[in-house]
C-alpha cells in the first residue's frame, strides 16, 4: 500500500489497534505506534501495563491499554470511544501533538545528533 493511501486509511479509523507480545517491557515498541500517533486517532494497545508504549498512552491520555486476553476491557474501550466521540477526538488530537513534538523525523534526528555529540565528547 502506498504511503499516502495508508495515511488516508488510518485517518478514517475511529481508533487504531496495536499489540505487543507479553513480557517485552523495556525491550520494544511497535514501530506502527508512532505512525498511529501521527494519524491523530486514539490508540487501543494490547500490552503489558509496564511497557513504554502503555506508559506513553496512559501519561498522555491518548487511548487505552488492554491486558492480553482481556476481551471485557477491550470491548469496554471500544464502547467508551463509540459513546464518547468528543473524548475520542481529544485523545486523537493529543496523540497527534505528541507524535509531532516527540517522535517526528526532525525531533528524532535531533535526538540522534545529541546522542552522537555526547558519545564523541
Amino acid at each position: 500500500m502506498e504511503s499516502d493511501v495508508y495515511q488516508e486509511t488510518l485517518a478514517k479509523a475511529d481508533a487504531l489497534l496495536v499489540s505487543l507480545e507479553a513480557n517485552l517491557s523495556g525491550l520494544a515498541v511497535p514501530s506502527k505506534f508512532y505512525t498511529y500517533l501521527a494519524a491523530g486517532r486514539p490508540v487501543i494497545a494490547i500490552s503489558d501495563a509496564t511497557t513504554e508504549m502503555a506508559m506513553t498512552i496512559r501519561e498522555n491520555e491518548i487511548g487505552f491499554i488492554v491486558p492480553h486476553g482481556d476481551m471485557h476491557t477491550f470491548c469496554e474501550a471500544i464502547r467508551f470511544l463509540q459513546e464518547n466521540p468528543d473524548v475520542a477526538k481529544k485523545m486523537g488530537g493529543k496523540a497527534n501533538v505528541l507524535g509531532m513534538r516527540r517522535y517526528s523525523k526532525s525531533e528524532t534526528v535531533k535526538k540522534y545528533i545529541h546522542l552522537f555529540e555526547e558519545a564523541l565528547s
